[in-house]
């Protein structure tokens, strides 16, 4: 539900929020994100999976305890 918010807010907190979902959500809380993001319009889909690359490649979401926790399911 906070998607759009997500995208919209500046990217060192998006990185912030992202890191601490993959740090203190349980692995069945993640693949429901994951589920979940399938079920967003395409192009806030898209601009999530942008996000979360993003952070991934050197951002906050390249530590080893959050990289690849992030995952979008496919439709």
């Amino acid at each position: 539900m906070a998607a759009a918010d997500l995208l919209s807010i500046p990217r060192d907190h998006s990185g912030q929020v992202l890191q601490l979902l993959t740090l203190l959500a349980s692995s069945d809380n993640l693949r429901a994100f994951g589920v979940a993001c399938c079920r967003l319009e395409p192009e806030l889909r898209a601009g999530l999976a942008s996000l979360i690359a993003d952070h991934e490649a050197d951002e906050w979401l390249a530590d080893e305890r959050s990289l690849g926790r992030l995952q979008i399911a496919q439709d």
